[in-house]
């Protein structure tokens, strides 16, 4: 069965208190984020129920059964000018074939193919709304295939350390969950953010499943997610939350109600408070609006506090910086820039591979330049800081199942009208259509939608919207 909560309705309670209710029952509680998976760890009853994030669940069993791929140095991707090199690709400046046989291979580990086969690929990359897939021509994706059943070998055989999504789509080929036993019942929590592989695993667990989220903060398109709530026979709402005022929930119901059709309004029953815990949070839509904002505040030096490690918004655009200004690369993650004759190789490379995080990256070394080093080491100090703030910086992605006082969203979201005006789209009854014939406009103003609605339901007692999401 699916509930579907929305936000702020107490998924995570209902959850809870179906394993305390069903004391002889075993579960097995899967998510997609650690902090889901730590919070409920510590509030359900550890005498019957487990929790694990999906790839772990799949690391922690492959091992059980004996699989031991080089898990101390696995890896969330290979680069295409890795590729080039791991699968001896003949002009080693073909970037577009190598990032092609990226996207083949992420589909076909994100899908319930059993091969990797151009026919599979191209329709389950349409149904994963993967534009890369979808416009490559033929005779690129047959090639693209060829090599990425040859990069699969090489996984399997261990001859280069495993990436999560290739142990994740191993562990479910082989079919390794329909010989796990110990538990009764499956709760996927953030079930909203499945996808066909570990949809395939639920489904090959001996358990009775209940799969709880909410589709609309499903925010993830881009790495392939789908609902899991379309797998359940039964599906429940869960309506009510005492997190958020009615402001709020109303402000909540009309995104929903205009732009996605919804029926079920969300009923608020929390009381109005001066006060939680004082903090106003600044939600922007992407990285470098929030790296501009670290800056402004710096100038008026004025505190504030990233809610995730501030590392994540940098390193990209500093391993670039040290790239082009001192021909090194001192952090990990990007040592394949080493690969390249001079920095223009590395733009070639970047054009051509619209790679989103790096042309962002690229972006902001060319604007703030060594500042950024500046930036990055007083925002690592507001992070570590055990001092109290009343500025908190998120990206509305990276905010989600946080909750805050009061929520500033900073101009750059879209104005969702607009969008919807440009796909010549007459209502929310042909928007929700189109999207779900898999029609890649229609699909990604539905994320533009989800993303506004998660950042406005962040908010406890007062939401102020940016100029252009409120146009």
């Amino acid at each position: 069965m699916a509930i579907k909560a929305f936000a702020g309705c107490g998924k995570s309670f209902i959850l809870k208190h179906i394993a305390i209710f069903y004391k002889d029952k075993r579960f097995l509680g899967l998510a997609f984020g650690n902090k889901i998976v730590a919070e409920n760890r510590a509030a359900f009853p550890k005498r019957n129920s487990k929790w694990f994030t999906v790839h772990v669940f799949a690391r922690t069993y492959l091992q059980k059964f004996g699989v031991n791929f080089d898990f101390a140095n696995q890896r969330s991707s290979y680069k295409a000018l890795e590729l080039i090199e791991i699968l001896n690709i003949k002009d080693s400046g073909d970037y577009i074939l190598a990032e092609s046989i990226s996207e083949v291979f992420k589909v076909y580990s994100q899908s319930s193919l059993k091969e990797i086969t151009p026919e599979g690929i191209r329709k389950a990359g349409k149904s994963q709304k993967n534009e890369k897939i979808i416009s490559i021509n033929d005779a690129y994706l047959g090639a693209a295939c060829k090599y990425a059943i040859r990069l699969w070998e090489k996984f399997e055989k261990s001859e280069i350390a495993p990436t999560f999504d290739f142990y994740l789509k191993y562990f479910e080929v082989k079919r390794f969950a329909e010989r796990i036993t110990e538990f009764d019942i499956l709760e996927l929590d953030e079930a909203q953010d499945s996808n066909a592989v570990t949809m395939s695993i639920a489904t090959q667990l001996p358990t009775k499943n209940i799969y709880v989220g909410d589709d609309h903060q499903g925010i993830f398109a881009f790495r392939g997610t789908i609902s899991a709530m379309n797998y359940a026979d039964k599906v429940f709402y869960l309506s009510t939350t005492f997190r958020y005022i009615p402001k709020i929930a109303a402000y909540a119901n009309t995104i929903l109600s205009t732009y996605k059709n919804e029926k079920v309004p969300i009923v608020s029953l929390a009381k109005e408070k001066a006060s939680v815990d004082g903090i106003t949070a600044y939600l922007s839509r992407n990285n470098s609006s929030m790296i501009s904002l670290i800056d402004d505040l710096m100038k008026k030096n004025i505190a504030f506090k990233t809610a995730k490690d501030p590392k994540e918004l940098f390193e990209a655009a500093i391993a670039l910086l040290e790239y082009r200004t001192e021909k090194k690369v001192t952090n990990q993650n990007f040592q394949y820039l080493k690969r390249f004759q001079d920095f223009e190789q590395a733009e070639e490379y970047i054009e051509e591979t619209n790679d989103n995080e790096l042309k962002t990256a690229l972006k902001m070394q060319k604007m703030y330049g060594k500042r950024l080093y500046i930036l990055l080491k007083v925002a690592k100090e507001h992070y570590r800081s055990k001092d109290p703030v009343k500025i908190v910086l998120s990206t509305a992605h990276s905010s989600k199942g946080l909750e805050w006082d009061k929520v500033e969203l900073l101009n750059d979201f879209p104005d969702i009208m607009k969008l919807i005006k440009d796909a010549k789209i007459k209502n929310s009854v042909e928007l929700m259509n189109r999207a779900n014939k898999n029609d890649l406009v229609a699909s990604n103003i539905i994320q533009e939608i989800n993303l506004f609605y998660v950042a406005v339901t962040r908010a406890r007692f007062s939401i102020d919207i940016g100029k252009e999401a409120a146009a």
